[in-house]
């Protein structure tokens, strides 16, 4: 069975969402309970939250289309494995295709990597989507919200 692959990455700055979650406005609106919970228990906060937001971002490259942040939600595992649950609109756009990410950081960055694979039949039309930039459609998005 042949499968598809759809590919995702993004990189943000961790001092921009630093002072973007001062705002309680964009911290509920990016981020589920469960993630900004995660990260207060955590030494840097705004570290993983950057990362959470990149990890969004990639995996909405991935979908090829815009969905509410909320649908897309970090977790990790017993062994600190970072995945993504993802319901409604990113559930229906991922075609039963299965999701994999990584996240990563460093003092100043955050980055992300998402990776969709789904089976031949299913694919998902990122890639006609993408000539026509909508795969950026995140992008502009923390612009308009810091």
């Amino acid at each position: 069975m042949t499968s598809l692959v759809e590919v995702g990455v993004d990189i943000i700055e961790i001092d921009r969402i630093e002072k973007a979650v001062q705002r309680r406005r964009f911290l509920e609106r990016i981020y589920t309970e469960a993630e900004i919970a995660y990260s207060q228990s955590k030494a840097k906060p705004s570290q993983h939250l950057a990362g959470f937001f990149a990890a969004k971002e990639a995996v909405i490259k991935c979908l090829g289309r815009m969905v509410p942040w909320h649908d897309i939600e970090v977790c990790h595992n017993d062994a600190g494995k970072p995945f993504v649950i993802l319901r409604r609109r990113a559930l229906e756009l991922a075609r039963g295709g299965r999701v994999s990410i990584s996240i990563s950081h460093c003092r100043s960055c955050a980055v992300a990597v998402a990776v969709l694979e789904t089976a031949a039949g299913r694919e998902n039309t990122s890639t006609q989507i993408e000539s026509n930039g909508a795969t950026d459609a995140g992008v502009g998005e923390i612009g308009e919200l810091i």
